[in-house]
């Protein structure tokens, strides 16, 4: 494998997984509202700091456009993130070869710009991606390289669609969270939307460039 490098501008081409079945949630957690805006878009306008492009990948293409967001269809459509993984490296590399992309989840809380370039900084010897490791793997937000695709096509092939041990199998480096991870990173149950949807401000986009 050869050493991923990379940007000098520290912008990247962000993918935002919003194919999931939604089953604990009971409905398309990407459309659900906080303070009158779908979580998608809210994480979308999150990302544009540090986006070079922002992309959603779905269950089908162009299944959130109305949103203002270019969708693409998931390779293996409801397999998980996995699924999802691998479409975003494959739609990267045929637009603009290999290089670095940022994954995001529809239904975080937040993602902010300082996270990002704290996961940057790991990654050091050529490891294909870096994400924070709080005594498990937290994917999202995730930095991962196109030259990920034939280790993730393998793990698909053979019937494992699990984040947590690709991460571990390809050598990914991790990160400590930083002091304003959230308690609840992501938005599972209308009890959790319900939390965010109290104190909307915790999970605000910051200005360009803030930190966290």
């Amino acid at each position: 494998m050869n050493e991923p490098s990379f940007p000098a501008n520290r912008r990247w081409p962000v993918y935002i997984l919003a194919g999931g079945r939604s089953a604990r949630f009971g409905g398309d957690k990407a459309l659900a509202e906080v303070a009158g805006q779908p979580l998608l878009s809210r994480i979308a306008d999150s990302a544009r700091p540090f986006a070079e492009s922002v992309t959603v990948v779905a269950d089908r293409a162009d299944k959130y456009e109305n949103l203002g967001l270019a969708t693409i269809a998931d390779a293996t459509p409801h397999l998980g993130p996995l699924g999802g993984l691998l479409a975003a490296l494959r739609h990267c590399e045929d637009q603009s070869g290999k290089r670095w992309i940022v994954l995001l989840s529809c239904d975080l809380v937040a993602v902010r710009q300082a996270w990002i370039e704290r996961l940057a900084a790991t990654i050091m010897g050529g490891a294909p991606g870096a994400a924070f490791f709080d005594g498990r793997w937290q994917p999202f937000p995730g930095l991962y390289h196109t030259s990920l695709s034939p280790l993730v096509e393998r793990r698909l092939a053979s019937g494992d669609a699990s984040m947590q041990p690709l991460l571990s199998a390809a050598g990914c480096h991790l990160a400590d969270p930083p002091a304003d991870w959230p308690d609840v990173a992501s938005i599972n149950t209308h009890d959790d939307l319900a939390r965010l949807t109290a104190t909307p401000d915790t999970g605000a986009p910051p200005p360009s460039g803030a930190g966290g």
